[in-house]
């Protein structure tokens, strides 16, 4: 058995965390000694080891409770799932650095003259040309001109975060060229409203997989997969989206806004089981 510090010395939980976790029910003490203190056996080690691998992926702990709690959990599975999870923000972190090398080494390509400045500006007053009456009118009362509002975007677009996304416009697309003419091209509102729909019914038939466990690498999961492609590829103009869907998986592994976002509209562990299944699709 072993006492609260020593716990805390072993696995780096504070006493203030694992006395909150008795207080909440989440980790109780295996007994108590003779003068009151909390005292942990190896099974009570065992699921703290649980507890810390679920608080890595950023899982609030009344969700682990109810996890350890029910009687559908599966300690193996939740390890197996766990591994891979941890081996998808290895590979993230494994492009990052990758990325950093190339940077380091002086061979990073990201530069100011992806697009130039008067392909830039172009871009802007062909957006400026194709708004309605109400939009220009709403552009001028909070920038006070429409040559105020060009300005300003021409000094996000030399922003290095821009820099970047037009570089990974020109990767998607395949050319500067047909990066910038998607770019010209007047978006049809019912056209975009019709693509938004087939994204999102794709995104729809990926979630009713996972209600119905089944695996995020599996057939059925790897199919829809493949039909979510075909539509991104047809909506999009892109000559490839694997990148757009590695990208999109990376913004969920780092957690945050996006996944609070997409587990609220699609449920708990939809963000998990997506990213599962883009990674496995891109492989």
């Amino acid at each position: 058995m072993k006492t609260v510090k020593e716990v805390s010395e072993l696995t780096g939980v504070s006493p203030r965390a694992l006395h909150w976790y008795d207080r909440i029910g989440l980790l109780k003490p295996t007994a108590h000694s003779e003068a009151g203190y909390r005292l942990y056996d190896d099974g009570a080690l065992e699921k703290l080891r649980q507890i810390l691998y679920f608080r890595e992926f950023g899982m609030p702990l009344g969700e682990i409770r109810a996890v350890l709690e029910s009687p559908e959990y599966d300690r193996k599975a939740a390890l197996r799932q766990q591994k891979r999870l941890l081996e998808l923000k290895k590979m993230r972190l494994e492009r990052l650095i990758t990325s950093i090398d190339v940077i380091l080494a002086g061979d990073d390509k990201l530069d100011f003259t992806v697009f130039d400045q008067s392909e830039i500006e172009g871009i802007l007053q062909n957006m400026i040309s194709e708004l309605d009456e109400q939009q220009r009118d709403r552009l001028t009362n909070r920038y006070g001109s429409l040559e105020a509002f060009r300005e300003i975007g021409i000094r996000n677009f030399e922003k290095p975060e821009s820099r970047r996304f037009l570089q990974k416009l020109v990767e998607w697309y395949g050319s500067k060229e047909r990066a910038l003419a998607r770019m010209y091209e007047a978006p049809d509102p019912r056209v975009m409203m019709e693509n938004a729909r087939r994204i999102l019914n794709m995104y729809e038939k990926l979630n009713r997989l996972r209600l119905q466990n089944c695996p995020a690498g599996g057939g059925p999961a790897q199919q829809a997969m493949k039909e979510l492609e075909a539509v991104l590829l047809d909506t999009s103009g892109m000559e490839q989206v694997k990148p757009l869907l590695l990208e999109e998986a990376d913004g969920l592994l780092a957690g945050g806004e996006a996944v609070r976002k997409m587990d609220e509209k699609y449920g708990q562990g939809w963000s998990e089981f997506y990213v599962q299944a883009v990674m496995a699709y891109c492989e």
